[in-house]
């Protein structure tokens, strides 16, 4: 299968709101990307990515007002 480009941009308000179910939807869509996918996370700087599936493996980029969260080694 050919590499995912995914965006997960939810309303801010998710991170508090829904946090679990966001982090479920992450962790799946890590876990359906084919090898090489780029999957990438916006929040607002309130967000603590340690939280995020496989914390480790996430770059974060602050890009006002935004922070972009970059998991680039998806390996299934």
């Amino acid at each position: 299968d050919a590499p995912w480009v995914v965006f997960v941009s939810p309303p801010w308000a998710m991170f508090n709101d829904r946090a679990a179910d966001l982090m479920a939807l992450v962790a799946a869509v890590l876990a359906a990307a084919p090898a090489g996918s780029t999957v990438v996370v916006e929040s607002d700087t309130s967000f603590d990515a340690a939280t995020l599936p496989d914390p480790d493996a996430w770059e974060s980029r602050a890009v006002a007002p935004a922070v972009l969260h970059i998991h680039g080694r998806v390996l299934s």
